[in-house]
């Protein structure tokens, strides 16, 4: 089995080391793993111990996979599609009460908090958070979009698989 205490641990580490990353954010910790899981999985069928240890093969896989995601994500952040509207922090911004400044000095520290994902809930705030998702989650379609790891894991298992 692919899936070993090794594996398991190395995807765990690399998560947290991913969300610690510009453009993640520690809410993506579940996805990130699940992503990598599905990555191993994938890639399980090349594995020839021949080549090399069990360990091994899995160390290069999820390095592979960290990579892509990372760049991913970096190619989303550096062309984030014709709907996006992005500024730039030296742009100037109105001030109600005095002289435009820039974005940078306007952006209040709980606004930072809240878009890198550092913001910390407190309490009532969570359980809100919790109730509406759980009021939320029975009333969404079933995922219908794969996430990239898993279209290049079927594009990857039809190139590998025997013509009919």
């Amino acid at each position: 089995m692919i899936l070993t205490e090794y594996a398991r641990t190395l995807i765990r580490v690399k998560a947290k080391q991913i969300v610690r990353r510009p453009g993640f954010s520690r809410s993506d910790q579940a996805d990130v793993e699940q992503d990598l899981i599905v990555h191993l999985l994938c890639q399980a069928q090349h594995f020839d111990p021949d080549r090399g240890s069990l360990n091994t093969f899995i160390s290069r896989v999820v390095d592979s996979a960290v990579a892509m995601l990372v760049r991913d994500r970096e190619r989303v952040k550096r062309n984030p599609g014709d709907d996006a509207e992005v500024q730039s922090l030296a742009d100037m911004g109105p001030q109600p009460d005095g002289p435009p400044e820039s974005l940078a000095r306007l952006i209040s520290r709980n606004d930072l908090e809240r878009r890198t994902g550092t913001a910390s809930l407190t309490d009532a705030q969570l359980f809100d958070l919790a109730s509406d998702v759980a009021s939320v989650l029975p009333s969404l379609p079933a995922a219908s979009v794969p996430s990239p790891p898993m279209r290049r894991c079927r594009a990857s298992q039809a190139a590998h698989r025997p013509a009919a």
